[in-house]
């Protein structure tokens, strides 16, 4: 996970995010966590995140790789990405200020 924090560290989105004046923790919190959250998954429900014998929701989610899987047991592949979709949920609402005012203002000219 954290080869992952500091590959995220140098995309795109996260330089937009610093340019806009946001802070680290916000950064981190709103758009780090989540997306390496999801690259984890999907890394691990395509065989190349965590070893199997580890548990990941990627990992259980590959669990589910046929139709039939998909279609007869789906307690199987429901749970994991209910936990991801609502975590991943959860942080974003978190990291979001509901009614806080912007933290910098464009001087007028």
């Amino acid at each position: 996970m954290s080869g992952q924090f500091l590959s995220l560290r140098q995309q795109d989105f996260v330089q937009a995010a610093r340019a806009v004046g946001a802070s680290n923790r916000r950064i981190i919190v709103h758009h780090i966590l989540p997306n390496a959250i999801l690259t984890e998954t999907a890394l691990s429900f395509r065989g190349f995140g965590v070893q199997p014998s580890t548990a990941s929701w990627g990992n259980m989610l590959n669990a589910a790789d046929s139709i039939e899987v998909i279609q007869s047991m789906p307690w199987i592949w429901i749970p994991p990405v209910l936990a991801v979709t609502l975590t991943v949920l959860a942080i974003n609402l978190a990291a979001t200020p509901s009614a806080s005012p912007p933290t910098h203002t464009i001087p007028p000219h």
